[in-house]
Order: C-alpha cells, then structure tokens, then sequence
C-alpha cells in the first residue's frame, strides 16, 4: 500500500529483517548491503533500490517471491506498469570477485482495487482482503466497492446499510452514497440521503451521485432528479430515450440513445453549453466543473472549468474505453488497460501516463482518482439500455465489462451473432426499420463468459423528434408553433388546423398572427419523405377571451399582465396588480412579490382587492382570504368574517367590508379615523376608500363619507342623489348617479374632479392616486387627471372593456370577453315607501351582455338592463331581487338576491276642520300627511266594500285639496292612500 514519509512518495513495505549500519561505508571489497529494499512511486512507475557498497564492478539480480526476475539486473530496478500480480516479496542478490551478498525481503502490495489522493500521490488504505470487486466509486473521503456476489464494501466513507447484498451498482460523492438493487430500486445512505425520495424510485438501471444531489435512469429511458439540490435541477423536457447519467456539482448529464448529451443545472463554467456538433457520444462524466464526453471511435472531448488545464485533453491519448472526473482532475481508461491523467490536482508529479495495466474501470471524485484492475471472469458493469433513433441514423451500443484481461466481445442482433461485432462498442450506420430488434453482447475471457441482457432498438423511418407545444395567446396576439422531426431525407411538412390543411403553410415553423377567437383550436403537422408520412400529435391554441392593458406613466410598476390566463376583473394595487380567473382562481404580477403572491390553495374567488403590504380575496360563499406581510396581524379578524358582499382596500393599508345585509366593518390604518364607521351606518349598497377617507353608497341613493377632510374629500355636495356606486382616489371621491352622470368633490390638483362635460353614459368608476378613470356604457374609457400626462388618453382602439381599475400612476382595463362573469354581489336596501329604489349588476363576458332582473325568482318584465330603478316603491313590491347575465356563450345568475325592504311611509289623512261644502253644491276636502311629490288616491264607497277611484292627486306642497262635483248626490265614504309605482 502506498504512504507518504520524508516527503517521498513510496510504495509501504512488509520489511523482513534489518541490517545495522557501520559508522563508516566501505569503499571496496565483496559486496555489502545497507539496508532493506526501498520503493518510491513516481509518474513513470516505481523504482526499487538498495543502499550498496563494494568493489566494482557490481552485479544484481532481483527475485520475486525468490524467483530471479528476467531482466531485473540494474539498481535501482525499475516497475514502469503496475498491477496486481507484481505483489509479493522482493529482494536482490548483489556480487563481485570478492564475494556474494543478498538483501533482506520487502513486500510489495498492489491491491485489486487502488485509490489515490492525486496531490500528493498518497494510496489510500483500500482493505487488502478486497478481491472480486466489479465495480468501484470513491469521493473525497473513501469509496466503495461492489463485488460480484451483490456486496458492497467501504472504505474511509460511512458504513454500508446492513443487510444490503443484492446491489448491481454503486455511486458515491461527497458522502452521498447511493445503491442501485438488482430488482431495479435504488437506496441511498450517508449525508443527503433521502430514503423518502428513493423509495419512490423503480425500474432503475443506472444511477450517480453528485454533490447535493443524485440521479437515477429508468429502463424507459427516462430520469429522475432527487437530493439537496433536485429544486434546481428539473428535468427538461428533452432528456428522454436517454442510455446514461451522470451527476456533478449541482450538474445532470443525460446521454441520449441518438448519441446526443444533455446537460442541465449549474452552468457558470460553460458545463451545459454542449459543443456544436457533439454526437457519437456513448459515455460521460462530470467533475467540479468540466465534463468529459467519449465517442465512440476513442477520442474524448473536454469542455467547463479548465483552469487547471483538466479540459485539456492530452494530444497523445490513446482510444479510450472509459472517463472520470474529479476535483481539478480528469482521468481515461485507454483499451490497452493503462490509466492516464491530466489536470491541476496532479500537483508538481504531473500528469500519469500508463502508470497502471491491466485496469478494467476508472472512477474518480473530489481531489482522489481510482483503478480497478481486471481479475476473474468477466461480469457486465453496465448493461445495454434500448434506444429509439430514426431512420439513417448512426447508432453506438457500448458496453463496459470487468475482468480479468484481455476480454473478447461479441454482439449479437435476435441472438444471432454479427460477423466482426467484436469491439467494445458496436456501430450501425445509415440504420434502417429492418435493423430494429434485440441487440446484447457476450464478453469472455479465459475464465468464463457472460451474455449481457437485450436492449432494444427502435428505428423510426420517420420520426417526431419534438412535437408542438400548446400554447394560449390573447385576441389580436401571435403564436409560433414548431416541430423537430428526424428521418431520411429530404423532409416536407403540411401543418394541419382541426385535421385540415392550411393552404401554404409547409415550413417546420407555424406562424399566426392578428390571432382571433376562431383560431382556437388543434394544429398538427404531417412530416414526409419519400417512405411515407408521419402526423405530430396535436397541439391546442387557446385563444384567451379576455385581454388586459395597462396605461400610465408609473411604467417601473406596470408589467404586463401574462398571457397564458383568462381574467375576469383586475385590482391595481401599489406596485402590484392582482387579477380573478374566469375559474375564480387568483393571479399577480408586478413588484412587491411578498403581498402579491396568493395562495395556492385559492379557489373560488368572485373579487379581489389590492393594497400596499396585503390583498384580499372575497369567495363565493362570502368569506374572505387574506394574504401578504401585514397579513398575520389581521387574519384572525378576516377569517371570521362571513356574508361578504363587497370589499376595498387602501394602498396605505386600511379595509372596508360590506356585508350582504348593507352593514360596514373596517381595520388597519386609522390616523384619521378612515376605519370608524360612522354610528349606525345601514342599509350601503357600496364602498370605496382613498388615502385616508372612505365613502359609503346607501341603498335611498346618499352617499356617506368619512375620515380625513384636508381637501374636502368628505364634503358630499349637499344635493348629491340617486348615486349607485362610488370611487376614491388618494384625496378626492367620486360617484356614479343612476342617470350616467359623474360627480366628482375633493382635491383637484391634477384635474381630477374635473368631469369631461357631456359624460352622460358612465356604467363603472375608479379612482387612482390623482387619477379618475370611467367604463362608460358603450364598453369604452375615459380617463382625466395628472395633466399634462399620458393617463388622460386611453391607448388607441381601446373598446370592448369590461372592467377597469387604477391607482398611483397607471390604469387597467379588462377587454371581454368569454361567458358572463358577475364581479358584483347582491346586497340587501331599504327604502320609504314612494322612494326610488336602484339595483345595479356589473359583470364580464363577450359583448352584448343581456339582463334579466327578477323579483323572488320571477322575471321582470322590461328590467333589462345593467341598472334597475323602482321609482314610488310601495309595501307589495318587497322581496328579493337577483338579475341574471347572458351572451352569446352562456349565462350567470347573481349567487344570492338583494331583499329589498319598504318602509311604509304616514297614510294620508283628513285634515280636521277641513270638510266644506261650498254655496255652489260641491264637496271640499283637504288631504295631508303624504310625501312630497307623492301620488295619492282618493277612494269612494257608497257601502264600505266596493270601492272606486275618485281622484288620483300629486301632493306638491304640504296638503292636497279635493272637490267633489255638486252633480253628485246621495251618501259617500271616502279614504286616500299613497298611490303604487307606475302610470
């Protein structure tokens, strides 16, 4: 075994006996030996002296186990190739005229198995009993050995797992370990072992472990990632058929059947860049950085980290038959059984050149390279595993085998063998459909023989190497769709929309442009030559329904939305923007990631609201989730909330909720008092906040503000009414009338409570930072405020919208549209008998939109539109009203009724004292107690049951004042009511 001593590098020896030295060496007579044999190991082999004096001339024989060596007459006898059957006891017969000498025995041994640290060379203590071994794997702190009978032993390294005894490989690196069993599972042990992820592995053939990470090869020929680092390893697409893998630091490489590498991972060094051109590849290896391919003709190709010059294939490598890497190092295995090593860990020794014969398989790891020498029969380290190749293709079969050298190979196709197979890798070019079939290999030497398991070749004649991928695109947007196909030349392609051919779209590229709902569909491709014809498994175009913009001048925090979703209604929020799917899931996208990213478990969301450090989503049964950094503090509070009807949120972090029966609850931030609700604050129908100050529509029509009043933001105008929404932006407020008219009060800095004159049709408000933003009931804009800016004008062509939103900056607004999505819920309101009452529905969804509003579950004749007003509502007309959305695509009914209460109001009466009977023969009488502007009915009976209209009167002042007509006689009763809604 080698050591180090005296900053030698040296064989260890087994020392037979010791000479004691005179004070004084002898310059002459018969031959004399100081000392026992001594070995020092360099690059070019050992060198065996001993320490001699005598007269000259001086003869030497060395013996081995004391047979005199041919050939070995010089001092000091030199070893240039080691190997295990030069172990033994040496020593040298030494002589002249004068007389005889022999020295005593040292004892040299070369193990089965040999493991270097490279710099300085230093033998590791490989167990000396360690005999047939069959495969080896090391790192930086030992390595292991598997034996033929499914053993495995360590050395330096953690223990092997009891009980571990039908292993058919091993893998090792930075203590990692990992076990592959003959019934193809895996089981790893030692640091980052993961038994949970292991177990989950089956039909495995290969593995390999790299630093933080491992990596395992299906009988398929697919891979699995799994370890530390597997998060940063996902398999790509692109590594199936694959034949080997290899794993590094923080590194895969997949060798796929066609003979093609990839690589994945950690790439700072160039390791993933493949060189062009790289095929014929049949094995890889990866180290701290580089990453060697061999081909199949012998040659290696190096390519990563080469600063020690480990990427710097020796000029005068031989064929090689295998690789390893390591930590600065890289080393070969050359057909002829020599090692040879290069790179900057070999230190001031430099590299090894055929050190060692009769090596049957390299490994190497961290700082430390290893030989397994041959010995015993042969047995199969790496069986062959099928492949798929189209046709024309060159195909390379390798195998790897152990034993005792040299080893003949012979392949074989159906069992049958091929006449000159008899390489270690078996080549087949310009391969054809009849090739496909059973291919295995039967290596022998003079001690037996072994015939590996079939792999099977698949030859395509033609052959889809990369299909078409879906994708999802908006109206009005591009989609490139390609296909990779391999096979004999020359190639044509007919690309296909639902099974039918486009007319002139022949290249292996698809381009739509300008991309309209009724593109949406499956596109395929037909590939051909001149042996037939291959179709590509269709890909779908989803045509999103829904198309978001986003205008403004706070451009650093306004991305674009992606485009893979179907957004219903959008929440501008600060530095962040969060959309509702269709599918009442959420999405986000902006800055400030930690309040923006909902959580996985989100569904059924009908609304969301965006503020500064946390959102809000409210779900169909009217519970809310919260999200975001300011989040804990409020979760507990927000997960109790129930019958949600309407949420809105500060960018400066303060809430308001609405509830189904029109009551108001509020948290966060109350500097001025934004968040208490004014006492006895019912019957809202909506709700907006601002900076600090917050608005409230009531269900008669009012508006209700609150908080701070620095720029008479909460100042209402005095004869505001028949409002059915309101916005806020930082310090105005605005309200949206029943009629389509727009009223705007607080600060105006940039203009914006400066309505454009003649804005008559508004059916949607927002507000932003200084930013006033309108949907108006023909599906377009309008926007005013930070004059002088681009926020005034609406990108051009602009129409269809649905939704809008805004806030510091910038505006977004939601083009539809798909089926009909309602982003309003009901809320309950009461109003005084005779009043106004207004329902609104907002909703989004391919244009027109139709409503159907319904009163306790009976459709309304006439109510069809998005705002329903009752005007003079009466006792009879209570109850529940709910609207449904319909399209060209379907329908959506509002998830409960909005009950509306009547209040009745004072029954008019008789005014006392005010029955006159006038000289002319009429009947006079005054009626009061009825609203102002109220229809009042006075009803006659001549005997208390049947009743009929005398009058039907307005009340314009305080008193209504009725004649009978003197033409009438007899007896009368007479009672008023306040007349019903209607002519």
């Amino acid at each position: 075994m080698f050591h180090s001593c005296s900053c030698l590098r040296r064989f260890a020896w087994v020392v037979g006996c010791g000479i004691a030295l005179p004070l004084a060496a002898q310059t002459g007579g018969p031959p004399l030996i100081w000392g026992a044999p001594q070995q020092i190991l360099t690059n070019s082999g050992i060198k065996i002296s001993v320490p001699v004096s005598g007269s000259a001339p001086l003869s030497y024989q060395w013996l081995l186990n004391g047979v005199a060596l041919a050939g070995a007459t010089t001092n000091p006898y030199w070893l240039p190739t080691l190997q295990p059957s030069q172990s033994g006891a040496y020593s040298v017969v030494v002589s002249n005229v004068l007389g005889v000498a022999t020295s005593a025995s040292a004892t040299l041994l070369i193990p089965n198995v040999i493991s270097f640290n490279s710099d300085p060379w230093n033998q590791e203590a490989v167990p000396g009993d360690l005999t047939n071994v069959v495969q080896i794997a090391v790192d930086g702190g030992g390595g292991l050995a598997l034996k033929a009978d499914g053993t495995v032993v360590a050395w330096g390294t953690d223990d092997v797992p009891a009980g571990l005894t039908n292993a058919a490989a091993v893998a090792l690196d930075s203590g990692a370990a990992v076990g592959l069993r003959e019934d193809g599972t895996v089981i790893s042990w030692g640091m980052l072992a993961d038994p949970v992820g292991d177990a989950s592995l089956s039909n495995i053939v290969a593995v390999s472990a790299g630093y933080g990470s491992r990596i395992a090869l299906r009988a398929d020929g697919t891979v699995a990632v799994w370890g530390g680092f597997a998060s940063e390893l996902t398999v790509p697409a692109t590594a199936t058929n694959v034949v080997q893998v290899a794993s590094g630091d923080v590194l895969c490489l997949a060798l796929k059947g066609d003979g093609t590498v990839v690589a994945w991972g950690d790439g700072r060094f160039g390791e993933t860049n493949i060189p062009p051109g790289l095929d014929r590849v049949v094995s890889v290896a990866t180290g701290n950085g580089q990453v060697l391919a061999l081909r199949a003709d012998g040659t290696v190709v190096a390519w990563g980290f080469g600063r020690g010059g480990e990427c710097s294939v020796p000029a005068n490598l031989g064929p090689a038959v295998g690789v390893a890497a390591g930590q600065g190092l890289s080393v070969a295995l050359q057909a002829d059984g020599t090692l040879v090593g290069w790179g900057e860990s070999f230190g001031p020794t430099g590299p090894i050149t055929g050190l060692f014969t009769n090596v049957v398989q390299a490994a190497a790891s961290y700082y430390r390279w290893a030989g397994l020498f041959g010995s015993g029969p042969p047995f199969l380290s790496r069986p062959p595993v099928g492949r798929t190749v189209a046709a024309g293709s060159t195909v390379d079969f390798f195998m790897t085998a152990v034993g005792g050298m040299p080893l003949g190979y012979q392949w074989q196709f159906n069992g049958v063998d091929l006449p000159g197979a008899t390489q270690a890798v078996l080549s087949l070019t310009n391969v054809q459909v009849t090739q496909a079939g059973a291919y295995s290999v039967r290596v022998s030497n003079a001690l037996g023989q072994v015939t590996s398991g079939a792999a099977n070749l698949t030859v395509l004649g033609l052959e889809i190497v990369s299909q078409p991928q879906p994708q999802q695109c908006f109206i009005g947007s591009s989609a490139v769709f390609s296909v990779v196909a391999g096979g004999t030349p020359p190639l044509t392609y007919q690309w296909q929309f639902n099974g039918a051919n486009l007319v002139g779209c022949t290249n292996s590229s698809l381009v739509l442009t300008n991309i309209q709902a009724g593109a949406a569909g499956n596109y395929s491709v037909v590939v051909s030559h001149p042996g037939g014809s291959v179709t590509s498994a269709a890909a779908l175009l989803y045509v999103s329904p829904y198309q978001v913009t986003v205008w403004g001048t706070n451009t650093l925090f306004t991305p674009q939305v992606p485009s893979d979703v179907d957004l219903v209604a959008v929440s501008a929020g600060f530095y962040y923007n969060l959309g509702l799917k269709s599918d009442g899931t959420v999405i986000s996208w902006g800055a400030n990631a930690a309040a923006a990213q909902p959580p996985a478990d989100l569904t059924n969301a009908v609304a969301v609201a965006a503020a500064s450090d946390f959102s809000l989503a409210l779900r169909a049964d009217g519970t809310v989730e919260i999200w975001g950094v300011n989040a804990p503090a409020f979760t507990s509070l927000v997960q109790s909330l129930k019958n949600v009807a309407a949420l809105a949120v500060s960018p400066w972090n303060f809430s308001l909720v609405l509830f189904a029966d029109g009551t108001v609850t509020g948290w966060g931030e109350n500097g001025s008092g934004q968040t208490t609700i004014p006492a006895g604050l019912t019957n809202v129908v909506g709700v907006a906040v601002g900076a600090f100050h917050s608005l409230a529509a009531k269900g008669d029509g009012a508006v209700v503000a609150w908080g701070d009043d620095t720029y008479g933001q909460i100042n209402v105008p005095a004869n505001l009414s028949n409002v059915i929404a309101v916005a806020a932006g930082d310090y105005h407020s605005l309200a949206l009338k029943a009629d389509g008219t727009v009223v705007a009060w607080g600060r105006s800095s940039e203009g914006q409570t400066l309505v454009p004159p003649g804005l008559t049709n508004a059916a949607a408000i927002a507000g932003g930072g200084n930013e006033s933003l309108v949907l108006k009931a023909d599906n377009t804009v309008a926007a005013w405020g930070e004059s002088g800016s681009h926020l005034a004008n609406p990108p051009a062509g602009l129409s269809s919208v649905v939704a809008i939103s805004a806030t510091e900056g910038y505006y977004i607004a939601v083009q539809g549209g798909g089926q009909p999505f309602l982003t309003s819920q009901m809320v309950n309101r009461s109003v005084t008998q005779g009043a106004t009452a207004h329902f609104r529905a907002t909703a989004s969804g391919r244009l027109p939109l139709s409503y159907q509003w319904r009163l306790n579950g009976a459709n309304l004749p006439g109510a069809t539109n998005a705002v329903f007003s009752l005007a003079g509502v009466q006792p009879s007309q209570a109850g529940a009203y709910s609207v449904v959305v319909t399209n060209g695509l379907g329908f959506a009914a509002s998830l409960t009724a909005a009950r509306l209460s009547v209040t009745e109001g004072s029954v008019p009466g008789f005014a006392p004292g005010s029955l006159l009977l006038s000289p002319d023969g009429q009947f006079h009488l005054t009626l009061q107690g009825a609203p102002p502007g109220a229809r009042v009915l006075l009803l006659e009976s001549i005997n208390l049951v049947d009743w009929t209209v005398a009058a039907s009167l307005t009340n314009t002042a305080s008193q209504v004042i009725f004649s009978e007509p003197a033409t009438k006689s007899g007896s009368r009763f007479y009672r008023a009511q306040i007349a019903p809604a209607g002519p």
